[in-house]
């Protein structure tokens, strides 16, 4: 049976449309919730450079990166073991529930359609490729 993969404590964690992060405070932490799409979330985003986001059982990565020509280009990724798939997600203002969701969907198709394989130990494999000659 694979092995689950979790988030590191203290990530962000999103589902359902909502982010929920903990915040420390000078009385202890508090833990708040950032609705996607919100002006909140539009702030949130530009502090907050990764979180990660759960569909269904499957959680993925989705991370902030610069280019030349700007900042806040955004990328999902879901490693497993010594393999990281990414799926970039364009913009800050790409960064929608819908898209969260689809991707979500998009890598449980590529493991349930054996893009991506689990081998009982927990690590992961690809199709091997058949060389024509």
């Amino acid at each position: 049976m694979a092995r689950k993969y979790y988030p590191k404590p203290g990530t962000p964690i999103g589902s359902s449309g909502s982010v929920e992060y903990e915040s420390r405070l000078p009385v202890g932490r508090v833990v708040c919730v950032v609705k996607i799409g919100s002006p909140e979330w539009d702030q949130w985003i530009t502090v907050n450079k990764a979180f990660a986001y759960m569909v269904g059982d499957l959680f993925y990565s989705v991370k902030s990166f610069d280019r030349r020509r700007g900042n806040g280009y955004w990328s999902a990724y879901k490693g497993m073991n010594n393999q990281i798939v990414k799926i970039y997600i364009g913009t800050s203002d790409k960064l929608t529930v819908q898209r969260l969701e689809e991707i979500g969907r998009d890598f449980k198709r590529m493991i349930d359609s054996k893009q991506i394989q689990f081998r009982n130990d927990g690590l992961v494999k690809r199709p091997k490729r058949i060389k024509e000659d």
